[in-house]
């Protein structure tokens, strides 16, 4: 039974810290003048995501990427994103994922 809680819990938060820590991103992005700082949202996104749910991580991950990736849709002026928000994003997106695959690592490897 216990174990059967745990597993409903990950299911509500994995989904709410991956469209929080994704809309997070999205906001450091919009008219950031670095990529490091969002860069930096979106890994510790992903090694959160992947702390709470180290066997299905990745769909978390997927999830912020999609928040990430909507969010810039509905923010995108007609002229279209500067460079860097692009390349924010587009770094953002690899992050995310390699940062619940570290997540997951971690939790195995140094908690379970």
């Amino acid at each position: 039974m216990r174990g059967e809680a745990s597993h409903v819990s990950t299911f509500v938060y994995a989904p709410l810290v991956a469209i929080a820590a994704g809309a997070l991103t999205v906001w450091l992005i919009q008219g950031t003048t670095a990529v490091h700082i969002p860069f930096l949202a979106a890994a510790v996104g992903g090694i959160f995501l992947g702390i709470i749910d180290p066997k299905r991580g990745w769909i978390g991950a997927l999830v912020q990427v999609v928040v990430l990736i909507g969010g810039m849709q509905v923010i995108k002026s007609p002229v279209g994103l500067p460079e860097i928000e692009i390349h924010s994003l587009i770094g953002a997106i690899g992050l995310t994922l390699a940062g619940s695959f570290i997540g997951a690592y971690i939790k195995r490897a140094f908690i379970s």
